[in-house]
């Protein structure tokens, strides 16, 4: 039986691909399942304003943006304007792309209050200044704070940071030091125009007391007594203070300094015993600053100047008890502080407090030692304010050495030493 010729057996055969898609495309009628569906555009679904709309769109965003420009002038910077100029540009009015945004959100108008816009500057953008972060802030304050407070990190900037390193290093071994040498960088320090802030770069609060004994020795031998006086009030007569105060005796080493620093007399007045004087000075602290001046020798004009400075001062009971300690070393001291001396024991005639034993024991050493310089005038004087400042037991030897010696026969014309007495 002959094959079937109809054509239904061929429209169950698909055509090639390629076939396919150009019949596809080609105008006709043709099978649904095979029709090409072309995708619509986003431009087909978009509905456009018309124009005059549009316009008045972009007038009211205008108007809108110049209010607001208004209204933070005073308050807004040159990096704020910037940032508002990118938030509110718009095209103009004759641009046909303009497209509209369907979204109602992205037109509704934020009202800021000021403190808002302030703080919403600060994350603005700017080309004029660097953004600005708090963090950064907040760290930038507590660092000049800090430089403030701490002069060491102001002084090490305008040091070499060579020598920093130097001195923070010689700072460390006088830290530990027991005994030996010195490091050599110590024994430069006098030398140097700037001495006070190098030897501040080596922390002396925490020298060991033979490492200031070490280096008083260096400051003493020094040929500038200005520089051993200065390193005298600003070291050594603190540490002093606060190891008396600490231990309520003297550590040994720093005994030894204090006898060290009278190798330069003139320095160890001026920068130890009348600052001590002339502050609060404790009775513990007069009895060992005394005890070094009685076991040492001084200078005759340098102790002589020391009283005249002494009598000037208010009463103190440290002030007696220098005093007595230098008249008990008998110098022969010149007739103006002589002088001077009995004049400061004059006003306490008018005095109305009643003097310690101190004060008469001080006025008993000065009649012993420099009863036959003395004046029938003077005598006389001194024994009326023995009759207002009375003691029981002393006043009667006072008046004993003060009349019972024979007066000499004193050369009028003569002055010893007045013109030459003069710490140097």
């Amino acid at each position: 039986m002959p094959k079937d010729s109809s054509t239904s057996r061929k429209l169950h055969r698909h055509d090639p691909l390629e076939k396919q898609i150009r019949q596809s495309r080609n105008p006709g009628i043709l099978s649904q399942k095979f029709i090409y569906r072309q995708p619509k555009s986003d431009e087909s679904d978009e509905e456009f304003l018309p124009k005059s709309l549009s316009r008045k769109v972009l007038q009211q965003a205008k108007l809108q943006r110049d209010e607001i420009a208004a209204e933070e002038k005073d308050l807004s910077m040159s990096s704020s304007r910037q940032s508002q100029d990118r938030l509110f540009a718009l095209q103009d009015d004759d641009n046909d792309d303009y497209e509209m945004f369907p979204d109602p959100v992205m037109h509704e108008q934020i009202e800021l209050s000021a403190e808002d816009e302030r703080a919403l500057e600060l994350f603005m953008p700017s080309s004029s200044r660097p953004r600005l972060n708090l963090a950064d802030l907040v760290l930038a304050k507590i660092r000049e704070k800090e430089q403030a407070n701490d002069p060491e990190q102001a002084l090490r900037k305008k040091l070499d940071p060579k020598v920093v390193e130097v001195f923070v290093d010689v700072g460390k071994i006088l830290s530990s030091y027991k005994s030996g040498k010195v490091p050599k960088a110590v024994r430069i320090i006098p030398k140097l125009r700037n001495w006070e802030e190098i030897l501040f770069l080596t922390n002396p609060d925490r020298w060991t007391s033979n490492a200031v004994f070490a280096v008083t020795r260096i400051f003493a031998t020094c040929f500038n007594t200005k520089i051993a006086e200065r390193f005298y009030s600003l070291i050594l007569l603190d540490r002093i203070r606060k190891n008396i105060e600490k231990h309520k005796r003297l550590n040994f080493h720093l005994f030894q300094s204090l006898r060290k620093a009278l190798f330069r007399p003139a320095a160890f007045f001026k920068g130890l015993l009348l600052p001590l004087t002339e502050s609060e000075c404790t009775a513990r602290e007069a009895v060992i600053l005394a005890s070094i001046l009685a076991k040492m020798s001084i200078p005759v004009l340098h102790s002589a100047a020391a009283m005249l400075m002494l009598v000037q001062m208010p009463y103190s009971g440290p002030q007696m008890l220098f005093l007595k300690t230098l008249f008990n070393k008998k110098y022969a001291l010149p007739r103006s502080v002589l002088a001077d001396v009995l004049k400061y024991f004059f006003t306490f005639k008018s005095d109305e407090r009643d003097m310690p034993v101190i004060w008469h024991q001080t006025v008993l050493v000065f009649v012993q030692r420099y009863k036959l310089s003395l004046s029938i005038a003077q005598r006389e004087a001194l024994g009326s304010v023995l009759k207002r400042q009375h003691h029981h037991s002393i006043t009667a030897e006072i008046r004993r050495e003060l009349f019972s010696a024979a007066i000499p026969m004193i050369d009028a014309t003569s002055n010893r030493g007045d013109a030459q007495m003069k710490i140097s």
